[in-house]
């Protein structure tokens, strides 16, 4: 499962959300209006930047909502 680092006004969160829900991604949401997750993804990205996913299973975090959604596709042949 995913991590999604995210922000309800930000247009390319909701794009890499749209594409999960669409593709029966699981995922756990991290809204970073949250202060513990806005902190997670500073300690964890070193950038105050979203949408950042992390996959725990393969070790792999990252921004930019067109290389999470390639990696996810390929990831899940979604």
């Amino acid at each position: 499962m995913y991590d999604l680092y995210y922000s309800e006004s930000c247009p390319y969160c909701r794009k890499v959300i749209k594409f999960f829900e669409e593709n029966n991604i699981e995922y756990n949401p991290k809204e970073i209006n949250n202060s513990t997750y806005y902190d997670e993804l500073l300690d964890i990205g070193k950038k105050m930047q979203v949408p950042f996913i992390v996959d725990q299973k393969n070790g792999i975090s990252m921004y930019e909502s067109e290389d999470i959604i390639n990696y996810v596709k390929k990831n899940e042949k979604a």
